[in-house]
């Protein structure tokens, strides 16, 4: 999952359009083999650490966002579920599917940075909407989360593996400001990260992203954990007023080997 690469508010440049040659060329530089299990997880913390360090260049020459979406699927389908089904869980789990199917009213859901059409097995009660930087399939739209207009309002708005591609605090701040002007009352937000923002970083905290999201009028309905990922539910309960950062940065972990995720409103 993908949106804006913020490498000075630009978006990644995408000019190979031969995948598979972009990414044999990135195994053949980096050593990877076919013996190497995790491959898609080498190159996609490779294209990361390029992105955070603002080398468009030097992603573009490893195929850009198009090899970065290729070695994506490759990991949702070694995964033994996709962040799209626990969210259909939950909200399953809560009457929302039962409900919706009684009342004919479907709900709106908006699926950011979307890799797939991953909710059309819930078209009797979810109307889905899919959008990416670089759309891969058709039923996808070509659109910038950031471009949306604020007065669309949603029910449901999924960040899943987003808010950390994005390129400073700042902007994390404004995505998630910016989703929850967009829920209606009562709507879910789903943010997924990887659990190294949460448990790794040396600036950020699995507290500070809950009193983040409190700041902004979202109580967290629930959260969960896999062995690489932080999962959280939360649902839009006051309106979005004035705030103040609640996280400044400052150091909450040491060591050399943490990572500098943080969000700042």
């Amino acid at each position: 999952s993908i949106q804006r690469s913020h490498m000075g508010r630009r978006k990644l440049p995408v000019t190979v359009a031969d995948r598979s040659a972009a990414i044999a060329a990135f195994k053949r530089e980096n050593g990877i083999t076919r013996r190497v299990k995790n491959k898609h997880a080498k190159f996609i913390a490779h294209f990361h650490s390029l992105n955070k360090a603002a080398d468009a260049e030097s992603a573009d020459k490893i195929g850009g966002l198009a090899a970065y979406q290729e070695f994506s699927k490759l990991g949702e389908g070694k995964r033994a579920f996709n962040c799209s089904r626990w969210v259909v869980e939950q909200l399953q789990a809560r009457g929302l599917d039962a409900a919706h199917r009684a009342s004919g009213a479907k709900l709106s859901l908006l699926d950011v940075g979307a890799l797939a059409l991953n909710y059309t097995a819930e078209a009797a009660w979810i109307q889905p909407r899919a959008i990416d930087l670089r759309s891969c399939q058709p039923g996808i739209e070509q659109m910038d989360f950031f471009d949306l207009p604020e007065d669309c309002v949603l029910d449901v708005i999924c960040l899943c593996l987003v808010v950390n591609f994005v390129g400073s605090a700042e902007q994390r701040g404004e995505m998630l400001v910016k989703a929850t002007r967009m829920l209606a009352d009562g709507g879910h937000l789903f943010l997924v990260l990887p659990l190294a923002c949460v448990e790794n970083s040396r600036y950020y905290s699995e507290d500070m992203l809950l009193a983040t999201l409190n700041t902004l009028g979202l109580d967290v309905v629930t959260t969960h954990r896999s062995p690489k990922l932080h999962f959280v539910m939360a649902s839009r309960a006051r309106p979005l007023g004035e705030y103040t950062d609640t996280a400044p940065k400052r150091k909450v972990r040491g060591g050399k080997t943490r990572n500098n995720f943080h969000i700042i409103l």
